[in-house]
Order: structure tokens, then C-alpha cells, then sequence
């Protein structure tokens, strides 16, 4: 079965992790761990997302209440060094898996990122034992929007950093939407927050991820979407205001001053 190959990839990842903890990096035992977990992850032959939400730990779309004896120690020390999203492309390769466990082994806190793995900080949901589902939702929405603000930003600015940050985002809503609607709760019933941009573009999302998953598609066309629905407001930064907040419809002088407006190349 498809999730016995995703299975079978997490068990090798931590028996590399436990094994590097014994043996010296470049040793015939840490090659023979990588190799297996290579194989492993072609077997899947997708990416693989992990999210960890407070108590919480999602893999792809399942919230797992007890973690495997076999994986579970790399775990515990991911969330120890503050990380709650790890992102392992498919075709990640030995090398790829070996400098990432070494980066654990090492207990740097740093986020990590390379061209194939990516692991990080959302800041997402601290919990201190809400008090309702809604109280829950809130918490979870407020920091996914702290998250969209920075990361809009970022991408205003052509910081590379931002579609990192935006891909983790994706992979925390889409994991959410996995196993439960709560973040549906503050998009009914919060009426009293401004619709400016940052929340706007983090409603999009939320919403196009959940109608993207009801639709069946595909775990990466979900992300795609999901990430094109967070920045598609991004344009705006470059029409003039008196263009962009323009009431009502066009009169014919209206229209003739807009197209003259050195934004459209008049």
C-alpha cells in the first residue's frame, strides 16, 4: 500500500538519525541507513510534509497521537530545536538526508533549508489549553496571519526567504484543514477585523486549500493553489491607490484619465 511506503521511509529516516547518533558521519553503517531511506522515499515518490501544531503531530494529511518507537527520538529533538515544519522534496538524495541529520545531531536551531529539504519555524498556535473550539481557531488563525503578513512582505520585496515561508504556511493550513474546520470558525465569525490585505489573502487561502482538497486533487496542485491563492493580491502594491480604490462606475472622462496614468505606459 501507497502509506506503507510513507511508513516504511519514516522508520528508515529515524533509524539514520539513531544510527548517526552511534556511528561517525561518512561510516559505512550512516551510508547503508542513507541508502535505505533514499530507496524508501522514491518507494513514496512524493514530498513529504510534517507539521508539528501544539500536542500535535501531522504527517501529510494524518494527526498521529502515537508516534512510532522507530522515528519518534527525531521528533522529539525536531521539536526540542523549535521546529514545527519540515518539508522533504521526493526526489531528495542521500547527501540531501545525511546533511539534514547532521544538522539535527548538531542541535542547531538555525531553520534549515536547502534545495530539497526545508525545515522551520511557523510560530503557530501556542496553546495554553483554550478554552473553546472558537478560542482554538482564533489562536491558530491569528498566527497564520502574523505569518501571511511577513510573508507578503517579504515577496513585496523580492526576498527569496518568502516563498520558503509561504510554502510552509500552505503545508500548516492544508494540514489543519486535514483534521479539522476549526479555521473556518474565525473567517464566520470574526466580523469585526478589517479586511486589508494580509487577511484577505490568508482567507483566500484557507478557503482554496478546503475547496481544492473537497475536489480530490492532487496533494500538489492543493500547495500550487494554495500558494497562488495567498499571493494573489500581491499586484496591488504596484497600482495607484487613486486607480485601485476608484468608487463606482467608470464615466467616460474617468476612464480617459486612468489610461493616460503613467502606470498603464501613457
Amino acid at each position: 500500500m501507497k502509506q506503507d511506503a510513507l511508513d516504511y521511509f519514516l522508520n528508515a529516516l529515524g533509524n539514520l538519525f539513531r544510527m548517526r547518533r552511534i556511528y561517525p558521519s561518512g561510516t559505512k553503517q550512516i551510508l547503508q541507513c542513507a541508502s535505505q531511506a533514499f530507496q524508501r522515499l522514491a518507494d513514496w515518490g512524493r514530498p513529504v510534509r510534517i507539521t508539528f501544531l501544539g500536542n500535535e503531530t501531522i504527517i501529510e494529511d494524518r494527526s498521529m497521537e502515537t508516534i512510532p518507537l522507530s522515528y519518534r527520538t527525531l521528533f522529539q529533538s525536531l521539536q526540542q530545536l523549535g521546529f514545527e515544519s519540515i518539508q522533504i522534496e521526493a526526489d531528495a538524495g542521500m547527501d540531501d538526508l545525511i546533511a539534514w541529520i547532521e544538522t539535527v545531531i548538531s542541535k542547531n536551531q538555525t531553520p534549515y533549508q536547502s534545495s530539497k529539504i526545508v525545515t522551520g519555524s511557523l510560530k503557530v498556535e501556542r496553546r495554553v489549553e483554550p478554552y473553546s473550539v472558537l478560542t482554538r481557531a482564533i489562536t491558530g488563525y491569528l498566527g497564520f496571519l502574523a505569518e501571511a503578513q511577513e510573508t507578503l512582505s517579504d515577496l513585496e520585496s523580492k526576498n527569496p526567504e518568502g516563498l520558503v515561508r509561504a510554502r510552509e504556511i500552505v503545508s500548516a493550513i492544508a494540514a489543519r484543514l486535514a483534521v479539522g474546520r476549526e479555521l473556518f470558525e474565525p473567517i464566520r465569525e470574526l466580523k469585526d477585523f478589517d479586511d486589508y490585505t494580509f487577511t484577505h489573502a490568508l482567507n483566500v487561502c484557507v478557503l482554496s486549500s478546503a475547496l481544492a482538497r473537497a475536489l480530490r486533487v492532487s496533494e500538489e496542485m492543493v500547495s500550487a493553489i494554495a500558494v497562488a491563492a495567498l499571493c494573489h493580491d500581491l499586484g496591488k502594491k504596484e497600482v495607484p491607490k487613486e486607480i485601485l480604490n476608484f468608487r463606482g462606475p467608470l464615466e467616460p472622462k474617468d476612464r480617459l484619465l486612468i489610461e493616460k496614468h503613467p502606470f498603464f505606459g501613457a
